[in-house]
């Protein structure tokens, strides 16, 4: 239920994801289990965040992120605090310096990992944010770093779908507006692949690229 709660967000349907959110936590507690319960209060976060419920949504993510640590449960964390710097950005007392120390933590977390999917996702948000700031450059680069290696592993890939995605990477590291990306790569994720954790993964690996194809021109 959390999961299905989760793309109810990424529709537009935060009310709606609150409640399906909530009852799969309560079901998974009841249960005696926190395996996953990080992801899931992250999911709640930003679904609270969506719909202006900044408080809950501050208490959840920092409850999530407390349980990172203390179940070390680690596979999420970069994700965990890339959601608290989105939170931190989308709050009204909108915290910029917050929010960038959150998605630096992200990113350090997701490349000491090699998680390159968790890098992907940190990386957009953080060129939003530079963007906004004016960085456009320091945006870009990122981007292009992050773009590149997804760029050298399509380029051997001998499948023609590899190869033309490869050629849209090359593309894209010298043309990108980093737009509203981080929802629609996690749904192509979710189509794409057969569970949750690998969606995720080679969802945002290769959805990614597919989704900017109208951005790239």
């Amino acid at each position: 239920m959390s999961v299905q709660g989760f793309l109810f967000a990424l529709t537009g349907k935060a009310s709606d994801a609150v409640h399906m959110i909530i009852s799969g936590i309560t079901a998974l507690r009841s249960s005696g289990t926190t395996w996953f319960m990080p992801t899931y209060l992250s999911y709640l976060a930003r679904a609270y965040a969506d719909v202006g419920q900044f408080d809950e949504a501050c208490r959840c993510i920092g409850e999530a992120m407390t349980l990172v640590e203390t179940t070390k449960e680690r596979w999420c964390e970069a994700e965990v605090h890339r959601v608290a710097g989105e939170i931190a950005l989308m709050s009204p007392q909108s915290d910029t310096a917050k929010a960038e120390e959150y998605l630096e933590r992200a990113l350090v977390v997701a490349r000491k990992q090699h998680a390159k999917s968790w890098e992907l996702r940190t990386a957009m948000s953080m060129a939003r944010l530079w963007r906004d700031q004016g960085k456009r450059d320091a945006a870009r680069d990122l981007l292009a770093s992050v773009y590149g290696w997804f760029h050298r592993r399509l380029r051997h890939t001998r499948s023609e779908r590899g190869q033309g995605l490869a050629r849209r990477a090359e593309r894209l590291t010298t043309s990108f507006e980093p737009a509203s990306l981080a929802p629609q790569v996690t749904i192509l994720g979710e189509r794409s692949c057969g569970d949750y954790r690998r969606s995720l993964r080679c969802g945002a690996e290769i959805g990614a690229i597919e989704v900017q194809r109208g951005s790239a021109g």
